[in-house]
């Protein structure tokens, strides 16, 4: 089962736990005061004190690495929305620079990575967005956080990504399970996919 599956069955899980310990704490039915009807379930919640997610105090937050491809590709898409910089991974020397990166088809040979028609030449390399907002994009998929791309075997690329802890438990809590879900439901998630996380690193 890979991580993406793990999760999602935590997901359900942790959201039917939610929605128990939700409904638990509604108050016992009992007659509305004269001239205060509640008139719908949504007027009710917004009568109550909303709860709120909190997220655990870290001496150094760790980092997270997700794959984002099954196995080694010949090839997949990158497009960057925002100024970037690109370096090899572990280094400072900056090989690439730019305000943007329209979709372009990512390679390697013998020497490195190719962007485009522009070669790198180092193995791995870690594309840094400036902004922390979502901002890169590997095969029409927008991801938080950093990219790393390595060449192997067979001329082949890994894509691997590189966030915090914490944006990589909104991604997940996020795309799984809608802001439209109770909160308690969406905190028990976030904490089941926290879990999960801190222990497959």
């Amino acid at each position: 089962m890979t991580r993406r599956a793990a999760i999602r069955v935590l997901s359900l899980l942790a959201c039917t736990a939610g929605l128990m310990a939700f409904w638990r704490s509604l108050p016992a039915p009992s007659d509305p005061p004269q001239g205060s009807r509640v008139e719908s379930f949504r007027e009710e919640l917004a009568l109550r004190e909303p709860a709120r997610l909190k997220s655990p105090r870290y001496r150094s937050e760790p980092m997270i690495r997700v794959g984002l491809t099954e196995s080694p590709v010949r090839s997949l898409t990158l497009e960057i929305s925002g100024a970037y910089r690109i370096q090899p991974v572990g280094e400072t020397r900056v090989l690439k620079r730019g305000r943007s990166l329209a979709a372009t088809r990512v390679t390697s040979s013998e020497t490195g990575l190719v962007l485009g028609s522009e070669s790198l030449p180092s193995r791995q390399i870690e594309i840094i967005p400036e902004k922390t907002a979502p901002s890169v994009w590997i095969n029409d998929h927008q991801y938080r956080g950093r990219v790393l791309l390595y060449r192997r075997g067979g001329n082949k690329v890994l894509a691997v990504n590189l966030l915090p802890l914490e944006q990589y438990i909104a991604s997940v809590v996020d795309s799984e399970m809608p802001a439209a879900f109770p909160v308690e439901a969406r905190r028990a998630q976030a904490i089941v996919a926290r879990t999960y996380a801190i222990y497959q690193r």
